[in-house]
This record gives structure tokens, sequence and C-alpha cells, in this order.
């Protein structure tokens, strides 16, 4: 099913304000293919062999999250808006660290930031997870979403705290989301989201 509809996305913007968003069933379009004004999400894992390295179990590996991520090349925006807008957004690094990504985000308008996320092994929260991640793809699909979220609601600019490191500036994440500058707005939402986020304790 196509999601297409403003209302629902306008939803989304509405998180901060009165929590969760509603999740759309959003469909995958190959990595690497620019959508103009479209999302460009992950697709499912091709059927047949598996192009990734192989692990044993069900725990998502680390390594698999990590090249998906690094493949990612598109400009993201709203579906419903056809045109191009200086608040689309692509991944421009990410770098792997143990338990961890590093993550560059860029928009069309110059505007740039970085944030830290854990990853599938490590025993740091992931807020971001709304349901048990079926592999790596629904992984990183997730983390897009809220990333989409915190973007479209100006989350690049001055309402989102930033702390500096190395000369390298980053957003901190939140059980709510990214970190607002406005104290009142932080603590109204940390209180709000809890301390496991607004989708409680997810594993995988």
């Amino acid at each position: 099913m196509k999601y297409d509809s403003p209302f629902l996305h306008f939803s989304a913007r509405l998180h901060h304000a009165i929590g969760p968003p509603l999740r759309p069933p959003w469909r995958g379009t190959p990595v690497g293919e620019t959508l103009t004004g479209h999302y460009s999400i992950v697709p499912a894992p091709p059927t047949g062999k598996s192009q990734l390295a192989p692990h044993t179990g069900n725990m998502i590996a680390d390594e698999d999250i990590i090249r998906i991520l690094q493949s990612l090349d598109s400009w993201r925006g709203p579906e419903w808006r056809k045109r191009e807008e200086p608040f689309d957004y692509r991944i421009t690094d990410v770098v792997a660290g143990e338990g961890f990504a590093d993550i560059e985000v860029q928009q069309r308008d110059g505007l740039t930031a970085r944030l830290v996320v854990s990853l599938a092994s490590s025993d740091s929260p992931q807020y971001w997870l709304y349901a048990p991640p079926a592999n790596a793809w629904d992984w990183v699909n997730q983390l897009l979403i809220s990333i989409d979220e915190e973007v479209f609601t100006l989350g690049l600019g001055a309402s989102r705290s930033r702390t500096v490191s190395e000369g390298v500036s980053y957003v901190t994440v939140e059980p709510y989301g990214w970190r607002r500058s406005d104290e009142h707005d932080h603590l109204r939402l940390k209180a709000a989201a809890g301390p496991d986020g607004w989708h409680g304790k997810i594993s995988d």
C-alpha cells in the first residue's frame, strides 16, 4: 500500500507535541535510486542467496546494518510532495564503532549534523524502534523513519541542542527524539516519553 496521505504525514510532525506518531506502511525502493521528492527507503532483502555476511540465530548483525547505511545515497523527502525542497536530506557518512554508528545527515540547504546511534548488538536503548525488527533492512528502515521525523520538523536547526566534539557538531538522541534546545520542552517531552521512549522496550 502506497502511503500518500499528507494528513497522516502531518501527524508525524506532531510527534514532539502530543506523543508518538502514526507509523505509515512505507514501501521500499532500490537503494541508490534517487526519487526526487519521494522517500527512498531501504527495500526488503532480495530473495535467494543473501548478499550480506551470514550470521547464526536471530540476532541482527551490526555489520549488516552498517553495510546498508553506507549504501544509502538518495535524497529523502515527503512522498506527498513532488518537488525538491531545501530540507530534503541524505546520509553522507557512516562510521562504525563497537556497538554504535556515527552518522552524518545533510540537508540540501547545507545544514548538517552528526548523531551516534546504538546498534543491535549493544545493550544500549534504541529508542527509534517501534516494533521488533525482522532483519537489518527493517532495523534501518525504522531508524530512517525516526530521522525523517526529526529533520522534517526542523531538527537540523536551532530547535535542537548540539554538542561539539573535536570540532564536530552532534545532536543528542533522547528517549523522545533529538534533544530540544528549549529546556522546558526537553523536560516536558522527556517526562511524556518516559525512560524507554514512546514505544517502550523493543527487542530484536
